[in-house]
Order: C-alpha cells, then structure tokens, then sequence
C-alpha cells in the first residue's frame, strides 16, 4: 500500500497542500472547524510528515520525559501509581525521569522544547495521545511509547491492558454469585476505554441472558466525586441493583463510600467490583473485589520498549503489548445478594 501524500490527505480534507503544511506545523490561520478535520484525517490515513530534521544525532541525553495531564495526574491514584514506579523503573535502566505537565498543546510543554533542544533521549505518555502531538513526534524523529493505550490501531508503540476481558471477568464474578441486577459506572470522557469496559460487562449479561435499566448505566465517572454523584444517581432510583460493576478501583471505592453514608453495607446491600487493584482497595473497609493489572510490567515493557529505541536510533514501529487483565482478586466487597 502507498504511503498517504500531502496531496493526498488535502483531498480528502477538501482543502489546500498550503492549509495542510500550514495545519502540520501548527501555523496560525486556520480556522479550527479546518485543522481539526485536517487532523482527523491525517490520523485516519495515518500520515507521516516528512522530518524536520535531516541529519539526526545520536541522542546523548539520558533524560526521558514523562508526560502529564488533567487525566493522568498526581490526583488520579492510578496514574499517580505508575508515575512512582516508572520513576524507579527508569533509574534501574540509567535514565533520569522528568515530569512535563501539558495544558493546552503538547507543542508548548517543557518536553517538546526539550525534543527540539536535543536534550530528551525519549517521551512516555500516560495515555493515547492526538493528532498533533503524533504529527509532532514523527516530525521530531523522537522515540516515545504511550502507556496505557487504549485505542486499537494508532500507529505507535504502547503498552494497554484487555480492559474488555477486565469487566467482563468482574461481572462474571457477580453472576456467578446470584446477582441478576447489576449496575455499571463507567468513564465516557476516555470514548476508547469506556467501550471497552461497557463491551465487557454488556458481553457477561448477554451470555447470561441478564438486561440491565437504564438508570443502573452511569458513564460520568472521571474521578472520586463525579464516580460518587454517579452512584447517587444510581440510588435516586426506586429500584436498587445488588451488584455495582465500576470501570476503576477509584470509582467502585467512591460508589462504596457513597452507599456507607447513606446507610447501607457492603456487601449485605450492594457488592462492589473494580478493575486495578490499587493497594488502597487491599486496605479499604471492605476490601475490594477487583481486577490485578501489574502495573510494574507495565511500566517496565514500556521503559524497554523505549531504551530499545533510544538504543538503536529508530522511531516507533507500532509495536503493542497487552497486559494479562482476568486475574480476579476476590475480597469482602462481594457476597451473594440477600
């Protein structure tokens, strides 16, 4: 199959070679109904701008910098979890890590000026990153491995776990405990991740021939207090499901809090379920059934993946690993419905 041209991708976009280079290179005036489709596009056809650099050096640095944002941050326990272990698993392998928060454009960020400076060895992002950023990275011939992935075919290195075969697993455990109303609170914001943690609990039901209300779907979940609104939600209801299916551990330790202070217990009311296991849910009254993503492997792969590159001089190939997600760790937050 031919590579995808510039002339190529401003066909399809119904616009000018001029407008894609302009849009490439983060040009202004362009309107942002245009760049975003151009970008769309780009990343559908999968496109590689020709490099910014012609001579590339031996990178000399032994900085990786790690990228964060409002969805992986030090607030989110999970992604708090891996910074902390990438941070020792990046020591192991004689690199140093250095944070590098983005707000609007990864353009702007402390590691792409440190990309064009020559002074980071690689880049490690908490999660699938956009168009531009990728435009970016290819353009800059830098090696970088997103952590976390969970789109399907983007085109670069990650490391992602099954989150599909994760819910499903969870709400099998609930099942096969007699619950037969059972809720799901999940995370639309992450369109990729809550498909497929809604695929893998709707996979369970359907094989059991089990439907669920519509008011027992809550999809707003991004963090502990919105993760407990969604089982206020859940409660407002006149009907009550026994079984809580939760996208996180964060979530499901939110929805558990929620039901204890409006006088309930778990498991005797509701049976909670996540999917991470964080050691906050080991310690946690009741303990959290959940799901065990080693997040040391994760972390480690990824480290790997980018030393391999860093190592050899090349970019990334697309390269994919997927982490074991159907160890289920039973705990005190589920019994069989009263």
């Amino acid at each position: 199959m031919n590579k995808p041209s510039i002339k190529k991708i401003a066909d399809i976009a119904n616009v000018s070679t001029t407008t894609v280079s302009y849009v490439i290179n983060n040009k202004p005036g362009i309107s942002q109904e245009t760049r975003d489709r151009v970008l769309k596009i780009i990343d559908e056809e999968n496109y590689t701008p020709v490099q910014s650099r012609q001579h590339i050096v031996p990178f000399r640095s032994k900085n990786i910098y790690l990228v964060i944002d409002d969805f992986a941050s030090f607030g989110n326990l999970f992604y708090s979890t891996i910074l902390d272990i990438c941070s020792s698993v990046a020591a192991k392998a004689g690199y140093d890590l250095i944070l590098s928060k983005v707000d609007e454009s990864f353009r702007t960020s402390s590691a792409a000026k440190a990309i064009r400076y020559g002074t980071a060895a690689g880049t490690i992002f908490l999660h699938d990153i956009d168009a531009e950023t990728l435009i970016f990275l290819r353009q800059e011939n830098v090696p970088f491995v997103v952590i976390d992935a969970h789109r399907q075919h983007p085109g670069y290195t990650r490391v992602c776990v099954d989150y599909e075969i994760a819910a499903y697993t969870v709400t099998n455990h609930l099942i096969e405990l007699g619950h037969e109303k059972i809720g799901f609170i999940g995370e639309r914001a992450i369109p990729d991740f809550y498909t497929s943690t809604f695929n893998g609990f709707c996979r369970a039901l359907s094989e059991n021939h089990l439907v669920v209300h519509p008011a027992w779907l809550q999809a707003e979940a991004c963090d502990i207090d919105s993760a407990y609104q969604c089982m206020n939600n859940i409660l407002d209801f006149s009907e009550h499901p026994t079984g809580i299916v939760c996208a996180t551990d964060s979530f499901a330790l939110a929805g558990m809090h929620c039901v204890q202070e409006h006088g309930y217990s778990v498991p005797e009311d509701f049976s909670f379920v996540g999917i991470d296991d964080l050691d906050l849910s080991r310690i946690y009254f009741p303990s959290l059934t959940t799901i065990h993503i080693d997040l040391f492997e994760m972390a480690e792969k990824a480290i790997n993946f980018l030393d391999e590159q860093i190592s050899s001089n090349t970019t990334p190939t697309g390269g994919v690993y997927t982490l074991k997600s159907d160890k289920l760790i039973i705990r005190k937050s589920t019994a069989a419905p009263k």
